[in-house]
């Protein structure tokens, strides 16, 4: 209902339907009952914003065409326009979305050295997702070289960087980012792109199962068995 997937957008029905999940207790649903009852207001006033060129507003109703939220269609290169838009004003999060989009060839043609140049502004702007995002680029060779190529969609790619992953990864997991704290804790654990180090491998891991992840919580017996 509230995409409009088979039948009309009917936001008041998508609410119903939620708020039986949510009354159940359910967190998932409660967080998305709350995007449910936001996009009922949200889209107009971020179209207001949007129009006053706010970079907030034009990637915030970008978000709404790349997902298709309430009575928004899905429509990629609407949202690759809003995201441009947002972009050009050094607003990281429009960044991090942009690089999605090119990197998948979303909306827009696949084009990999601006899904690297969009990470790795984002990154530079403090952005912990971008950062990890950034971080895997290095780790499975996905930067492109500082060279031309007959295509420049299709650059030439630089080798594996195991010590820039790491340093990327770590940077986003000092900003607190759930993905990245497990993801060090894994470099940790196997030296890839640093020293073999258990305590801090077992450091980050326990943060990640700190908060009930199940799958940490077995990597982090992993790691504590390979201590003894």
């Amino acid at each position: 209902y509230w995409r409009g997937d088979g039948t009309e957008v009917d936001l008041e029905k998508a609410r119903f339907w939620m708020g039986k999940v949510a009354d159940r207790g359910d967190p998932q649903a409660k967080e998305m009952l709350g995007w449910i009852i936001a996009s009922q207001k949200a889209k107009k006033w971020f179209e207001k914003s949007a129009q006053q060129n706010n970079a907030v507003g034009l990637a915030s109703l970008g978000e709404f065409y790349e997902r298709g939220w309430g009575d928004a269609p899905v429509d990629f290169q609407k949202a690759t326009e809003l995201y441009q838009k947002a972009a050009d004003q050094n607003y990281a999060w429009a960044q991090e979305r942009l690089g999605y989009l090119y990197f998948n060839g979303i909306g827009v043609e696949k084009d990999l050295a601006k899904a690297f140049a969009m990470a790795q502004k984002a990154s530079d702007l403090g952005s912990p997702s971008a950062q990890l995002a950034l971080g895997s680029l290095y780790y499975t060779g996905k930067v492109p070289e500082n060279k031309k190529t007959s295509d420049p969609r299709k650059p030439s790619y630089r080798k594996k960087d195991f010590q820039k992953a790491f340093a990327w990864t770590l940077k986003s997991a000092e900003g607190g980012y759930k993905d990245a704290q497990y993801n060090v804790a894994i470099l940790y654990w196997r030296g890839d792109g640093t020293e073999v180090d258990l305590e801090k491998a077992r450091f980050w891991m326990g943060k990640v199962a700190d908060r009930g992840d199940p799958q940490a919580k077995e990597m982090l017996g992993w790691i504590i068995a390979s201590q003894k």
